[in-house]
């Protein structure tokens, strides 16, 4: 019989390769409870990766289908949103989002009564950007993702290897237009202990929540501005 070989990726041409790496892999279709996506592929950030992997594997509970890591496919750098473009079921939401995510908005932008503040009850002037509209923030959540990019993975600046604990990952609350709508970096290890919080919609009274930055199509300077910035719009 004829010797038949099938072909391997390596013997592909480039334009060949590039059209082999936009295939969806069964993980990227069945998505997990948690995404973590690798974007830095430099010198040295394997081993790293790898620690921040067992990590989040020994106190989050992933698995090995939460975890993204192929430099042909998402070698990102800083543009992670390109996810959104392999993914697109990350942005999917419920039938009702629009509707309580309004709902919230319209709350959050109440004027506060001036009799009531004359008799000690609340002023919008009493709480904070993030307070204010918290709950339109957990409204507008499509998902949750965690970036292990090149401030994770990277080397220290004075070249001294950064233990796997002492490292940051990046978790990212993102909108149905893949905007941000909240962030925050922590340790390794502080992050994966709160996976299971971080994914669940208890957070809105809890740090890893409160004290997480807005993210910039969120973060109005003022009632003046256009509220709907968070929108598929701009």
């Amino acid at each position: 019989m004829e010797d038949r070989r099938f072909p391997t990726a390596s013997s592909l041409t480039q334009a060949e390769q590039a059209i082999l790496a936009l295939a969806r892999p069964y993980h990227e279709r069945e998505l997990t409870e948690y995404v973590l996506l690798r974007t830095y592929y430099g010198p040295g950030s394997d081993a790293a990766f790898a620690a921040v992997v067992e990590i989040c594997r020994d106190y989050g509970g992933i698995t090995p289908n939460c975890v993204f890591d192929d430099a042909a496919r998402y070698d990102y750098g800083d543009d992670w949103q390109r996810i959104f473009g392999r993914m697109p079921q990350l942005l999917e939401c419920g039938l009702s989002y629009e509707e309580t995510r309004a709902e919230e908005l319209a709350k959050a932008k109440e004027e506060s009564d001036p009799e009531e503040v004359a008799l000690g009850g609340w002023s919008k002037d009493d709480f904070t950007l993030a307070e204010r509209y918290n709950y339109y923030h957990l409204a507008s959540r499509a998902g949750v993702i965690y970036i292990a990019d090149e401030d994770t993975l990277g080397a220290a600046e004075d070249g001294v290897p950064v233990a796997g604990m002492g490292r940051e990952l990046l978790a990212v609350w993102y909108d149905p237009y893949g905007k941000t709508v909240r962030w925050r970096q922590d340790s390794v290890l502080e992050l994966s202990q709160n996976m299971a919080l971080v994914n669940s919609a208890s957070i809105d009274d809890h740090t890893v929540w409160t004290e997480a930055e807005i993210g910039e199509d969120y973060d109005w300077e003022s009632d003046d501005e256009s509220e709907g910035s968070g929108s598929s719009e701009g």
